[in-house]
């Protein structure tokens, strides 16, 4: 979600975002006895992300990596979900006769953009 607030800007990851997780949005006028500024005052430009923050995604990201496993054979998986199987479907129409290296290189664009 924050990655998508940094792309994107305003947007639904936005608004979710400030009600999730609203420590992420940095309010500038913010002092111990409130703010000057309504929440709804607040866009993408006030997105803060601490290192301590920086740290928690950085090991998330090594601990999902290294429980994905190195190969996959399609009698191992049970059942997908409907946005991801959509997304193998696309990918293998796209890729029709382009071979195994093709099919790779755009499944790999498309997981990072929200898989």
């Amino acid at each position: 979600m924050v990655v998508n607030v940094y792309k994107h800007g305003e947007g639904k990851s936005f608004d979710d975002l400030k009600k999730q997780h609203p420590g992420y949005i940095n309010d500038p006028f913010k002092t111990d006895g409130g703010s000057f500024l309504n929440s709804d005052d607040l866009d993408h430009t006030n997105l803060m992300v601490n290192d301590a923050q920086i740290e928690e995604f950085s090991i998330a990201i090594v601990e999902f990596w290294r429980k994905v496993p190195a190969n996959i054979f399609a009698s191992e998986v049970g059942s997908v979900s409907v946005r991801f199987e959509k997304a193998i479907l696309k990918d293998r129409e796209t890729n029709k006769g382009r071979g195994d290296e093709a099919a790779i290189a755009n499944c790999s664009r498309t997981t990072t953009d929200g898989f």
